[in-house]
């Protein structure tokens, strides 16, 4: 073939040349769209982490203890919570989030407990809390603009806030899992528990291990040695019931306590 210049060019190197045109396009296209891919995973990926960020932020804000009776908060500010908590007892101002909490078997067991003469507050997803001492309940608006980000957290939720005033017994109430802060300022002169079955129920009182055997009435059980002056804990390890403690002290007194119980939280934050 000859070119107007004088050129010679072979069908070959026609054929070659059009290869290497359209080889660089189909190059030039996918480095396009793995650029733009990049792109928009790097987008993806700055949401998610900001929408953590406001996740964890929301969790720390409205842990417990929330709005509560100040004699109450005094009592609350003094535990040495180790567990991470959030507190549905709160005023909640912030936009484009909001939680679920999701109950589980204990909660119905709960909610027939005659024991139980508190407030009953409900939360989102028909979640039940207990208290004597909330001074504020304002739950987040139902409404999330844009793409939704769902986070699943195990957090401890205050189930039961109680105050007991000018009283020498004081009773508290856990399932299997349940971390329960009391705090006794008289001599624990004793104690004993029932559950709402017969039952082997295994606990710790301040880091003491104890199992016994609990029926449907209340029953002596040893454990004042282990119980002190100040904040005390017990942990519910196994239990098939709700357990219902009593401790009886030489003199009356008011009794501040709260029960922390381990729930599955979904945290819904709008972009």
């Amino acid at each position: 073939m000859l070119s107007k210049r004088g050129y010679v060019f072979t069908m070959e190197a026609v054929i070659a040349a059009s290869m290497v045109i359209m080889i660089f396009f189909i190059v030039y296209h996918f480095s396009n769209y793995n650029l733009l891919s990049s792109l928009e995973t790097k987008k993806d990926i700055e949401k998610f982490h900001k929408a953590e960020l406001i996740k964890d932020y929301f969790i720390k804000k409205y842990s417990f203890p929330g709005e509560y009776e100040e004699d109450y908060l005094t009592f609350a500010r003094t535990l040495p919570i180790s567990e991470r908590t959030f507190d549905p007892i709160n005023n909640f101002t912030d936009k484009n989030i909001m939680f679920i909490i999701h109950p589980n078997s204990y909660d119905s067991m709960f909610n027939i407990n005659p024991n139980l003469n508190l407030s009953n507050i409900t939360v989102p997803n028909n979640f039940t809390i207990y208290s004597n001492v909330y001074v504020l309940y304002n739950p987040p608006k139902n409404i999330i603009s844009g793409d939704k980000i769902y986070f699943n957290e195990m957090l401890y939720i205050p189930k039961i806030t109680e105050k007991i005033v000018n009283n020498n017994s004081l009773k508290l109430y856990g399932c299997e899992g349940d971390r329960i802060y009391f705090n006794l300022d008289k001599k624990a002169v004793s104690t004993y528990a029932k559950a709402l079955n017969n039952e082997t129920a295994i606990f710790k009182v301040n880091g003491e291990l104890y199992s016994k055997n609990l029926t449907t009435e209340f029953r002596k059980i040893d454990i004042t040695p282990s119980l002190k002056n100040g904040v005390n804990k017990i942990e519910i390890l196994k239990s098939p019931y709700p357990i219902e403690f009593e401790i009886n002290t030489n003199e009356s007194t008011t009794f501040y306590f709260v029960t922390l119980s381990p729930r599955n939280v979904t945290i819904i934050v709008g972009q």
